[in-house]
């Protein structure tokens, strides 16, 4: 063993990250590409440069390894997506280049869809277990928590935090480090009950770490003050009661104890407090006010509203997508089509469109670009995680606070996918790959016990999660 830390050796890999999937031909490839996706973890999002190449190095060995090792994963439901697509931006682009050379791509690109499918090695290498998965996600927290420093401008970009001035640690933009704190809350929300489950001392110390990673959450929430984050929160909050209901009155039928979530509910009240008392004066309550007068104007059907105002040029630009939607509702513009809308609207200001490329909204975005079609794979891509990650948990495969978690997660991206393109940034493919690939991974394991064709299978569902 005294050699395995000199140099590389597979054999520690292995016995640190176990998989319920087949037996691996090739345990230096293997143990690569998971070292690939910690490091995917650990720079994804301090880090630009390394960040993209550890995923694009995560990428060529996942799918080396998934393609090579992972029968009879590889004819799976959610590699025909891939497929489909493929052939949806190819479609797109041809079409594109027939009917408007000049705003067609001078060549095919693949990737816009393509990288929301970084979940198909991500999930492979997942291997189905809840150790593999913690580990990925602590790592991801670490680095989120430490961004102020690692991205950011250090104490002094807190300092104006606590101020109440909105701050994003150098991560895009102050949306993207409210949505990265926001799911980072629902992951820790959702451990609740395995925090507090059991007694002992050993309980408080692990209430310490979970109201202290509960407050950083909070935290970066609080000083990035954005309003879809907030809204999809309030969203995923409401899921959770609608979760909670079922899985202790209706599927448990009352026989499972109230006490670890009576203390839970108690914890979070504490924490939330706290949290709201201390940060009072972070909160800029005047930002989520200011454009009321707009949101009103909207609802009431007046025309004359702001149009310059966060809302207004998004409504504005939203409004413009619809009537290119309409032109070419199938297979949209192509690659290029939410640039062509910004570029040619007579609305939006021309300082607006220096600096904006898209339609601040991944559903606008997908419509106009490759129309009804691809917005119709990712809502089947959304349905097959989260009803496979139902599934899974029933068949007692998928841990239940892993639902809980999923079953928070998707209504908050739902919703703030309305007001921001995430699904088209680095920082949405990140959280999409890692979250969707854990649903993933637990629905292909579920698959697996689930069929008879491989004894390999059976061996899977005996492993403890």
């Amino acid at each position: 063993m005294k050699g395995a830390f000199l140099r590389f050796d597979p054999r520690v890999i292995s016995s640190i990250w176990q998989s319920s999937y087949l037996p691996h031909k090739s345990n230096l490839l293997y143990g690569l590409a998971v070292v690939s996706l910690l490091a995917y973890a650990a720079l994804g999002l301090s880090h630009h440069r390394g960040g993209s190449l550890s995923q694009s190095v995560m990428c060529v060995l996942g799918v080396t390894v998934f393609l090579l090792q992972g029968k009879p994963l590889v004819s799976s439901f959610v590699v025909k997506l891939f497929a489909c697509a493929v052939l949806i931006q190819l479609a797109s682009w041809g079409l594109s280049l027939q009917a408007h050379p000049q705003w067609a791509e001078s060549s095919p690109k693949v990737h816009r869809l393509g990288v929301w499918f970084l979940i198909i090695p991500v999930a492979y290498l997942f291997g189905g277990q809840t150790r593999n998965i913690f580990l990925v996600w602590f790592v991801v927290f670490v680095g989120l928590a430490l961004s102020p420093w690692l991205s950011g401008a250090g104490w002094s970009e807190l300092e104006y935090g606590f101020k109440g001035r909105r701050v994003d640690f150098g991560i895009i933009n102050a949306q993207h480090t409210s949505m990265l704190f926001g799911v980072a809350m629902l992951a820790i929300l959702s451990l609740t009950y395995r925090v507090f489950k059991g007694g002992g001392h050993v309980v408080w110390f692990r209430f310490l770490i979970w109201a202290g990673a509960l407050t950083v959450s909070f935290m970066g929430v609080a000083f990035t003050q954005t309003r879809g984050v907030w809204f999809g929160l309030v969203v995923s909050f409401v899921a959770l009661l609608f979760i909670l209901i079922y899985l202790f009155w209706v599927r448990e039928k009352g026989e499972t104890s109230l006490k670890p979530l009576g203390i839970s509910a108690l914890a979070l009240l504490i924490v939330s407090m706290i949290g709201v008392v201390s940060l009072k004066d972070t909160i800029n309550l005047h930002r989520f006010y200011s454009e009321q007068q707009t949101i009103t104007d909207l609802l009431q059907g007046n025309k004359d509203f702001n149009h310059t105002n966060s809302a207004g040029v998004r409504v504005v630009s939203w409004m413009e997508a619809m009537e290119k939607v309409e032109e070419r509702p199938l297979l949209g513009w192509g690659g290029r089509g939410r640039r062509m809308v910004v570029e040619q609207s007579e609305k939006l200001s021309d300082s607006f469109k220096a600096i904006t490329r898209h339609l601040h909204s991944t559903y606008f975005d997908t419509l106009v670009n490759y129309g009804i079609a691809g917005l119709s794979l990712m809502l089947v891509l959304f349905g097959y995680l989260y009803y496979g990650s139902y599934r899974a948990w029933k068949n007692k495969i998928m841990p239940t606070d892993m639902f809980i978690f999923i079953g928070m997660f998707f209504p908050f991206w739902l919703v703030i996918n309305t007001f921001e393109s995430f699904m088209y940034y680095s920082s949405g493919s990140f959280v999409f790959s890692l979250v969707g690939g854990c649903a993933l991974s637990y629905i292909w394991r579920d698959n697996l016990c689930s069929s008879a064709e491989s004894l390999n299978a059976a061996k899977s569902c005996d492993d403890s999660i």
